[in-house]
Formats: structure tokens, C-alpha cells, sequence
């Protein structure tokens, strides 16, 4: 095979790596967004979009028995304006095309990531064992207490780099202490038990479990 060929196969299939992670990073920014700050008062989005935002913790698989354009019309909304900008501005390129295509599915692919192999079908959960797709194992993260990581809903190769760097947790940080802009809370999230104290009635600490009373 010609090396100029294997050259230009090899760039273009980094292009597509390179466009599909920065879709998932681009979903992980909107999503944590939309848990940290997004209200429901707002005006259009706040009904549209940030409300069901908010039921789907409460109930992971409520959007999953919406339709496909009830569930994709925001981002395919979004990715159109964009790709219509971008080719308004003479900048179109089909890597562009693929992040749009990408872009406007986004949460078709995290429907996916809370439904069952046999709902999903064979080439689905194939995309998703084979890691090209977010797999259900690895969006659970996100809908596991605090509910405060794990926004990307692409892929599962973003979420653990982030996570491990507390990437967003870092930009609340900053946000709060330069703009006192708070996270909103999430009432999905189940309060934290208290750890109960044995109060020093027992002569055994160790041996009944209890942290003993200071």
C-alpha cells in the first residue's frame, strides 16, 4: 500500500478521534452547566430544557420513553446554528460536519447509556463494549452520589481524566470565590447519614461498631 495513502488514512482517522472527544468535552461543559447552575425560572431554556434536566435525576429512565426528536431537539438546535455560522463564515470543513452530526445526538447517546442491550439492539451495545460509545456502566458515575462528576456523555474516556483532575469541582471553586456564584443544589442528592454514637455505654467501642461519643 502507498505510504501517502497510509499517511492520509492514519490523519484522518485521528481528525475523527479529535472531533469526537471534543463533542464529549463541548457535552460535558453544557451538562455541567445545566446541574450546576441552570434554574428553572429561567426564561424558555428554564421550562425547556433545565426542568427536565432536573426530573432526569430523580428519574434516570423517564426521557428514554420520549421520542427521538423530543429528546434531540435542543442540541440539534444548537449544532445547526453553529455549523450555519461556521459555513456563513467560509470556514466549513467536514470535520465540522461530523461534530454537528455528533453534536445534535448527543443525547440520543446518553439515552442510550440508560437502556438495557436488548432495548439498544446488537450494534449499540456493541459501540458500547467496544468503548466507542458511553457505556451504561460508565454514565452511572454521574447519577451516583453527590451527582457532581462525570458530565461528558459521549464516550467514557473523558469522564475518569476529568474526574481524577476534579476539573469541575476546581471551575465551581474559582467561580465561587471570584464571583460568589453558588452551584445549585441538587435535591436529588440523598443527605449524607450522620454516624451514630454508641454515647460511651459500651465498654467496647471497637466491638460494637459505634464511633464512641467525643
Amino acid at each position: 500500500m502507498n505510504m501517502n495513502l497510509i499517511f492520509e488514512i492514519g490523519f484522518i482517522g485521528v481528525q475523527v478521534m479529535a472531533v469526537i472527544l471534543a463533542v464529549d468535552f463541548v457535552s460535558g461543559i453544557l451538562h455541567w452547566l445545566e446541574d450546576s447552575y441552570g434554574r428553572r425560572e429561567w426564561p424558555l431554556v428554564g421550562k425547556w430544557i433545565i426542568e427536565p434536566n432536573i426530573k432526569h435525576h430523580f428519574e434516570p429512565r423517564f426521557f428514554t420513553k420520549s421520542n427521538f426528536w423530543k429528546r434531540n431537539l435542543a442540541t440539534m438546535v444548537i449544532s445547526g446554528s453553529i455549523l450555519g455560522v461556521v459555513s456563513l463564515l467560509g470556514w466549513f470543513h467536514w470535520t465540522w460536519l461530523l461534530a454537528a452530526v455528533i453534536g445534535a445526538i448527543t443525547n440520543e447517546i446518553h439515552c442510550w447509556a440508560h437502556r438495557s442491550p436488548r432495548e439498544n439492539g446488537p450494534v449499540i451495545t456493541f459501540l458500547q463494549k467496544a468503548k466507542l460509545l458511553q457505556s451504561p456502566r460508565g454514565h452511572a458515575t454521574h447519577h451516583t452520589d453527590p451527582k457532581d462528576r462525570s458530565y461528558c456523555t459521549v464516550t467514557d474516556w473523558l469522564n475518569p481524566v476529568l474526574d481524577r483532575f476534579d476539573f469541575f469541582a476546581r471551575i465551581e471553586r474559582f467561580l465561587q470565590r471570584t464571583t460568589g456564584l453558588q452551584r445549585r443544589v441538587d435535591e436529588s442528592v440523598r443527605p449524607k447519614k450522620k454516624a451514630k454514637s454508641c454515647e460511651g455505654k459500651c465498654q467496647n467501642c471497637e466491638k460494637c461498631g459505634l464511633r464512641k461519643a467525643a
